[in-house]
Parts: C-alpha cells; structure tokens; sequence
C-alpha cells in the first residue's frame, strides 16, 4: 500500500499505470471543476461539499499523474 497526504490507499500508483491521464482529461476536469472556492450564497452547503469532493478528485489524479511520470 501507498500513502500519500497522511491516507492509505488500498491499491497503490503502480496498479494505474494502465490509466490514462492526459494532459487532455486533466485539462477537462479542471475546467469542469476548477479549483476556486465557491461563493456560499450561490451553493447550499451541500453542493459546496459536493464541489469540494470534485476538486479532491481532480488534485488526486494530478498527484497521481505526477508520481507515474517521475517513474
């Protein structure tokens, strides 16, 4: 198992060597779900935790992409 930011993961980085992240798809999911606080008055606080999710997601993957290029 791989830990990364104090989690452990059950599959670790070299299991997703098959995983295409593109700059394309990175690219994709950050304009989708960029990385800016929302404004509280425009989101219940559900859809800011839902919002938060999705940036941890995209920032999961980046890190990801990153430690398979510096292999």
């Amino acid at each position: 198992m791989t830990s990364v930011s104090s989690r452990t993961y059950k599959y670790t980085v070299e299991d997703l060597t098959l995983v295409d992240l593109s700059d394309a798809l990175i690219g994709y999911l950050e304009s989708a779900y960029p990385d800016t606080l929302p404004n509280k008055s425009d989101f219940s606080e559900k859809d800011v935790w839902i919002k938060y999710g999705s940036v941890q997601v995209v920032r999961r993957l980046k890190e990801i992409r990153r430690q398979l290029e510096e292999d």
